[in-house]
């Protein structure tokens, strides 16, 4: 899972590996505070099956419209296939934030989807409701322990539904 600050606050979760504990994977996390689309462009070391891309908050709230967040991430979701660093990409869909210009990007965002083979688009639940901290961005604990089950979702789906 690449991603940034939400990524790496769900690490902080008290036993979080518990939860991402799937049989048949192992769940590796990268992850840049503040990061963005560019984090992108330093690849894996190494070769995975599946990998998430769980970011663009960021360039949303610094101005970056949501098609243009979209086809930046499809371009590196199209690169890391062509470079064979995965099988599968999942672009994950943006949670809120306690910010209603951002909200409204967000959703405008989370609405598109894609038909390449190997690239899903997993969409934000709206039935996933969280808390959002005082800092109006990050999420309380008991929200990230509610994240990571919608983020190991499409992690089950391509493992049960794609034939390898």
């Amino acid at each position: 899972m690449i991603g940034d600050s939400h990524v790496r606050r769900i690490t902080e979760v008290p036993n979080y590996r518990q939860y991402f504990s799937l049989r048949d994977a192992t769940i590796e996390f990268k992850h840049q505070g503040g990061a963005g689309v560019k984090f992108l462009w330093d690849i894996p070391e190494e070769r995975y099956d599946i990998i998430v891309f769980c970011l663009g908050s960021n360039n949303l709230d610094s101005g970056m419209q949501p098609a243009e967040l979209f086809k930046r991430l499809m371009f590196h979701a199209d690169r890391y296939r062509t470079l064979k660093l995965c099988d599968y990409v999942v672009i994950m869909g943006l949670w809120p934030r306690a910010n209603r210009a951002f909200n409204a990007k967000m959703r405008v965002f989370n609405q598109f989807s894609t038909r390449k083979p190997g690239i899903f688009f997993w969409k934000w639940s709206k039935s996933l409701n969280v808390i959002i901290k005082p800092d109006r961005v990050h999420l309380v604990t008991h929200s990230y322990r509610r994240v990571i089950k919608y983020l190991c979702s499409p992690i089950l789906y391509v493992m049960r539904h794609i034939d390898k």
